[in-house]
């Protein structure tokens, strides 16, 4: 074939990594100025990630709010699309974490009931096209595999091939008669 005849398969993936940098407790950090907006903002997107996975576990829901938060936007295909998530939550042992701690614990609960179906995608010719290719594999090991043990194997083979001739020697042999 020529190299523009071949259908090779292109094999894409997407990773995505996000530091969601946990809850910000502004009593406990002291934030004032930007840092205090920054924490909000993060607060605020937790908040509409957890709406998301909420929506996503519940089942019930018919819609997702994935416009809320550009977070929830980003991550639109790895929660709710074709692929696969894993969510690392980081906790402290320390006391003074306790709530905290509680609290992420919560979330990656929730966070691990969604239930994605990841599929390959795939033009539905060249799933065909593979289909078919597995198929004769498979038919042929199944010829392969009866040809040896089954009546008419190698043996056989010899008859036929000698039946064959002198068929051919025959019909030959009929031909300039008609």
């Amino acid at each position: 074939k020529q190299w523009y005849q071949r259908r090779v398969p292109i094999t894409a993936g997407k990773l995505n990594m996000v530091d969601l940098a946990g809850s910000e407790r502004q009593s406990k950090t002291n934030a004032q100025g930007e840092r205090f907006k920054e924490a909000t903002k993060i607060n605020l997107s937790l908040s509409a990630l957890g709406n998301v996975i909420k929506a996503l576990v519940d089942g019930t829901s018919t819609h997702i709010p994935y416009r809320d938060s550009k977070l929830t936007r980003l991550l639109q295909d790895s929660l709710g699309g074709n692929s696969r998530t894993v969510m690392v939550a980081n906790i402290g042992p320390a006391d003074f974490n306790y709530d905290e701690t509680i609290t992420t614990l919560r979330y990656a609960n929730r966070a691990k009931n969604i239930k994605n179906k990841p599929k390959i995608n795939e033009d539905p010719k060249d799933a065909l096209l593979r289909q078919f290719q597995s198929e004769i594999e498979r038919l042929k090991k199944m010829l392969e595999s009866r040809g040896s043990s089954a009546p008419g194997g190698s043996g056989d083979k010899k008859k036929k091939k000698k039946k064959k001739e002198k068929s051919t020697d025959c019909d030959s042999a009929l031909i300039p008669l008609l």
